[in-house]
């Protein structure tokens, strides 16, 4: 096949040849578990393989993706509908590969992993708490951020992109989505977002790319590949570009209208403020009288971070116990001692009860 093979045609010849495998199989004498996937089926499990592994064929071995993607067109043909499922579950490419072709037992991702590591010097693992360069995923409710229906643009002519703004607004309304900004996005800034997209009133077959505004040129691989007048959804994580009007683009390789709903951002860590609140206890004690009272517990799901306790005139009491309390490892806030007075004092005692709210 030649390199300048397009994805429409890719996903073509995918489809093609897999229906005459199927054709074979059903004229001779027994129908065998690859024709168990219809054509059209093998071709969007074809097209989610090299959008998750097209760019890291590219950078890691430096081949061409729409070269890799043809050459790998026989092997998705005939792949075993089992081992087909099991490779798009693979967390390597390497494992991903030999699953596909029946090996995947014997390559598991961990040896890949530990083979790869191994031969090479410079690789060095990244902390799970890394500060810097961890993401942390927010969920959110399916919002819509875009419909090209509802927008005075329309659709996205073929062969162009159009850019789409995801944070800082108060909603999506001038490019098709929601009246609101999907649960607080206008005062958030994420990296990348995970959407769901889907594509509508498309006259021929092709695909769509999306990918950040800041890019200087479409990515080779393709978000999702769709068919003629057929309604096609999938998943994607997009990074986010830093541009003053838009933050992601869709590129259309035909005339289409896309949907667009974000379900989760991911964003570099956020310090969270402590939320905290005082439990009080005032307490008459009489004249030269001892005192020992407990400062009230926190609520379920607070922690005891402080405590201590007082007289609302100077030197009225001797202290035995002025707030925080160690007994045998649990601490607890309390107050005990005496009144130095002739008269009746008051002794008042807070506690702070604090937690992490999380995000």
């Amino acid at each position: 096949m030649k390199r300048a093979l397009t994805w429409a045609a890719l996903v073509a010849v995918i489809v093609m040849s897999s229906g005459a495998v199927n054709a074979a199989q059903s004229a001779g004498a027994a129908q065998t578990s690859r024709g168990t996937l219809s054509p059209a089926q093998r071709g969007e499990m074809a097209h989610a393989f090299v959008t998750r592994w097209g760019n890291y064929v590219q950078r890691v071995y430096g081949l061409d993706v729409k070269v890799w993607a043809s050459r790998m067109v026989g092997t998705f043909v005939h792949a075993d509908p089992t081992n087909f499922q099991r490779a798009l579950q693979r967390s390597t490419y390497e494992g991903a590969v030999a699953e596909l072709d029946g090996r995947g037992r014997k390559l598991s991702d961990a040896r890949v992993i530990n083979t790869l590591a191994a031969q090479s010097a410079d690789v060095t693992p990244m902390s799970p708490t890394d500060g810097v360069e961890d993401l942390v995923f927010t969920p959110l409710d399916p919002c819509r951020i875009v419909d090209t229906r509802n927008a005075g643009a329309g659709q996205i002519a073929g062969g162009t992109s159009r850019g789409f703004y995801v944070w800082g607004f108060p909603n999506f309304t001038p490019q098709g989505g929601s009246a609101t900004d999907c649960g607080g996005l206008s005062e958030q800034s994420p990296q990348a977002i995970v959407v769901n997209v889907t594509v509508v009133n498309q006259a021929a077959l092709g695909f769509a790319t999306l990918y950040p505004a800041s890019a200087a040129s479409v990515p080779t691989a393709a978000t999702m590949i769709y068919y003629p007048n057929v309604i096609i959804s999938n998943a994607a994580t997009v990074p986010l570009g830093p541009t003053a009007d838009t933050d992601f683009n869709i590129f259309s390789e035909r005339s289409a209208d896309y949907i667009v709903d974000i379900v989760g951002y991911y964003d570099f860590p956020h310090a969270t403020e402590l939320d905290c609140v005082p439990n009080f206890i005032s307490t008459p004690v009489a004249a030269s009288a001892s005192f020992n009272f407990p400062i009230p517990s926190c609520a379920a799901g607070f922690t005891l971070t402080g405590a201590g306790c007082r007289t609302p005139g100077a030197n009225q009491a001797s202290w035995a116990s002025n707030g925080l309390f160690n007994s045998s490892g649990t601490v607890s806030a309390s107050c005990s001692g005496t009144n130095l007075t002739a008269a009746q004092i008051t002794v008042e005692g807070t506690a702070q009860c604090c937690r992490v709210p999380g995000r």
